[in-house]
């Protein structure tokens, strides 16, 4: 079954190269089920970008350390016939995770004149485990905040 989880006109922080986390799915020890995320989409949200980079990251955390998402909307049900979803999501971060893992499982920089959309198989898909969150953090490149637009579609299994 297949879930997104949407924030829309979040702001990344303003400090050239630190990452502030923006959006998350969360899978609680007592969920269980895992995910793998499937897709990931990342644009401007203003109506007039500037001609600026911004690196999106996706990283996982265990939830002990995760952090203090600034609301937890519900995940969108993908079929509408199916169930919700075991997982939970937090956007809009006030406080960020402390203990991320070493390596994000994907990153990239692109030009607020663009957007990202990253697709991945069944195969290939960064996994979440009972215990984590995988985050979606976002650190511009130059000393300026940027207005994110962020949707990521995840597969429970």
């Amino acid at each position: 079954m297949f879930y997104a989880v949407t924030a829309t006109k979040v702001a990344s922080g303003a400090v050239a190269d630190t990452f502030k986390t923006l959006a998350a799915a969360i899978a609680a020890d007592t969920a269980g089920h895992r995910a793998r995320l499937r897709s990931l989409f990342v644009g401007p949200a203003d109506q007039t970008p500037q001609d600026k980079n911004v690196c999106v990251r996706l990283i996982r955390t265990n939830n002990a350390t995760a952090g203090t998402p600034g609301s937890s909307p519900t995940p969108t049900q993908l079929d509408p016939d199916s169930r919700a979803s075991v997982l939970t999501a937090g956007t809009n971060y006030s406080a960020e995770p402390t203990a991320l893992e070493s390596t994000p499982c994907f990153a990239a920089d692109f030009n607020l004149r663009g957007g990202l959309l990253k697709e991945w198989d069944e195969e290939d898909a960064p996994v979440i485990q009972r215990k984590q969150t995988m985050c979606v953090q976002a650190a511009p490149r130059t000393a300026n905040a940027a207005t994110l637009t962020i949707t990521l579609v995840y597969e429970e299994f």
